[in-house]
């Protein structure tokens, strides 16, 4: 009888034990890097354009751990000109990029890009200096279904005829449990 009293009392003990181990342990932690490219061609001064990006389908994790993510951090977020045509003098006046949700609602300021001159952005990947507030709304549409969200560049330059491509590279890291 003590026998079993006493594998009883360990059996409870065990799923107490299990039960109260950190769920963290079971979580993995993957990084990835999620790339943009806007292309910028207008007669006018200032400009804005708009990319509507789906995660899911531009990203193999996002689609793979969907509502199993905890938490995603952008850990940085650099930028250069993929393509430029223009003069040795045509410089950005300031730029912004912005994020907000798939409708264009609540929208964030990830970076400001202030008097830089664009034909040394050519293939010379730089990094910015981010946001907070816009940083965590990025990270918060990545994390969170449906995963869609909309980034806007708008810009002012000194001179036209504005033909360029930017490309932005956001280093993220994400953390999801499996088996929640």
């Amino acid at each position: 009888m003590k026998t079993k009293i006493l594998l009883l009392f360990a059996a409870f003990s065990g799923v107490f034990l299990f039960n109260s181990c950190d769920e963290d342990l079971l979580d993995i932690t993957e990084s990835f890097t999620y790339e943009t490219e806007m292309v910028i061609l207008s007669d006018d001064l200032t400009f804005s354009k708009t990319e509507d990006i789906d995660m899911t389908a531009s990203e193999d994790l996002i689609e793979k751990y969907g509502e199993k993510i905890k938490d995603i951090e952008i850990e940085e977020v650099t930028y250069w000109l993929t393509a430029f045509n223009g003069s040795e003098e045509q410089k950005i006046i300031e730029s912004s990029l912005v994020v907000a949700d798939e409708n264009g609602a609540d929208p964030k300021n990830i970076v400001t890009i202030n008097d830089v001159l664009l034909q040394p952005l050519m293939n010379n990947e730089t990094e910015l200096t981010v946001n907070d507030e816009g940083i965590d709304r990025l990270s918060s549409l990545m994390e969170t279904p449906p995963h869609k969200l909309q980034l806007i560049f708008n810009t002012t330059t000194n001179e036209v005829p504005l033909d360029f491509t930017v490309k932005f590279k956001f280093k993220v890291k994400m953390t999801a449990n499996p088996l929640e």
